[in-house]
């Protein structure tokens, strides 16, 4: 990942509803740095609730009720943190 560069995430909508699909759009990164990526999802308590290791641009996906943690890592280091909401 190039240091030059200002990858994002965006999490729409969020608040999220608990059911309900929502997106985690990743921002400015390379398809080369997509392939080596994974997304982690961590629960209140620390524990990962979803891990997506097939990233693509645009992850689909639907969670609990709850408040959670997400992180990005591309070739094993942590890039990118975020914050989900679903009620």
């Amino acid at each position: 990942l190039s240091k030059s560069k200002a990858v994002s995430v965006n999490v729409y909508p969020n608040p999220a509803e608990s059911s309900k699909e929502f997106s985690i759009e990743l921002n400015e990164f390379d398809l080369e740095d997509l392939s080596n990526s994974e997304i982690l999802i961590y629960n209140q308590l620390g524990t990962i609730v979803k891990r997506i290791s097939n990233v693509e641009k645009i992850n689909y996906l639907s969670l609990n009720e709850g408040f959670y943690n997400g992180v990005v890592i591309v070739s094993g280091n942590k890039v990118l943190n975020f914050k989900i909401i679903v009620k």
